[in-house]
C-alpha cells in the first residue's frame, strides 16, 4: 500500500481492502465535485483530436487516428440512452 492510502482507523486495524475502498470512494467523490471527470461519456471528434494531439506531442502516438475507426459510437449512444 502506498503512503497516500495509509490512514489510521479510529477503532484499530482495518483490513486494507476496506480502507482502500473508503479512500478511493472519498477521492472519487472529491474529483467529481472538482469536475475532474467529464460530464458525459460522449467523445466528440474535436475532443479526440485534442487528446490525441497531446499523445503525439509526448511521443505515445505517431499520428491522429481516424475518428470513425477509433471511436465505437454504438457504445456511447447506448450509454447516453441509459443515462437519460
Amino acid at each position: 500500500m502506498n503512503q497516500s492510502t495509509a490512514v489510521d482507523h479510529p477503532h484499530g486495524a482495518e483490513p486494507s481492502s476496506q480502507l482502500r475502498i473508503r479512500f478511493n470512494t472519498r477521492s472519487a467523490k472529491r474529483m467529481i465535485e472538482d469536475n475532474v471527470y467529464p460530464k458525459t461519456v460522449d467523445i466528440p471528434p474535436d475532443a479526440l483530436k485534442v487528446a490525441m494531439t497531446t499523445q503525439i506531442a509526448i511521443g505515445n502516438l505517431a499520428e491522429q487516428p481516424v475518428y470513425e475507426k477509433f471511436v465505437e459510437r454504438r457504445y456511447i449512444t447506448k450509454a447516453l440512452q441509459t443515462m437519460h
